[in-house]
């Protein structure tokens, strides 16, 4: 069998990862990699080529596939030049920062007939998997309510305590820190009751002092299914979280 032949563009933490990933799949290869001040160290580490730009990367004929990392903003851009070369592309979560965008990237992985897929890899934990299976088997009966929270520890985050400093979430251009923190609990809200959110509101602060974008969301969701859900997602939390 062939191998997929893989481009990753980013490489701060999920770049990284899906680096290593693709490394270690037997059907695939990495070939190389572009963007950020990390590319560089990740190219050489990985003994893979380093683009000069992302652009290049998309660009390369001896690539069948591409991971975007890239900051949520960039997402987009990138993803529609990626499918316009003939490149399936695997886009990290979340598929861009509106709907407009978001369906645009539908609209040209249709258009070049190409696959276009979100890094949904909660689906791909064990505990969820068996969690989602047992709610499907009506192992706990039927879901009517349900309580999230997603608490993250501002102080490892600065301190480099998470995989790097991401910086890039407090660029307004990505939004806040709720499109960081809620794609993969919205998937699986969805997932586990095989439902749509049928009704969303929600409240949106700022209480850390240095940031320009939210950091706290409270919300409320009515499911398809008639389920009802709290979601709370913070970063204004003290450390420790992730020690070392």
């Amino acid at each position: 069998m062939s191998k997929i032949r893989f481009g990753i563009v980013g490489s701060g933490f999920m770049g990284r990862t899906h680096a290593e990933a693709v490394q270690k799949m037997p059907n695939a290869t990495l070939i190389a990699v572009a963007g950020g001040r990390r590319a560089p160290g990740l190219a050489e580490g990985c003994g893979v080529a380093l683009e000069a730009s992302v652009e290049a990367l998309l660009r390369r004929p001896d690539i069948d596939a591409v991971v975007v990392t890239t900051p949520h903003h960039l997402h987009v851009d990138e993803t529609v030049l990626g499918l316009a070369e003939g490149k399936h592309v695997l886009v990290e979560k979340p598929l861009a920062t509106s709907v407009a965008d978001c369906d645009r990237m539908i609209e040209a992985a249709e258009r070049h007939k190409k696959v276009l897929a979100t890094g949904y890899h909660q689906r791909f934990r064990v505990n969820n998997a068996t969690a989602q299976a047992r709610i499907a088997e009506g192992a706990i009966g039927k879901v009517q309510a349900i309580q999230v929270s997603m608490p993250t520890y501002a102080g490892s985050i600065k301190s480099g305590g998470f995989g790097g400093n991401w910086e890039w979430w407090n660029n307004p251009a990505s939004l806040g820190h709720i499109l960081n923190s809620a794609p993969h609990t919205i998937d699986l809200l969805r997932w586990f009751t095989g439902s749509e959110v049928a009704t969303i509101s929600a409240f949106s602060r700022t209480f850390l002092p240095d940031i320009p974008v939210e950091d706290t969301t409270m919300a409320l969701l009515e499911m398809s299914n008639g389920a009802i859900c709290t979601l709370y997602s913070s970063r204004a939390l003290p450390t420790p979280s992730f020690p070392g």
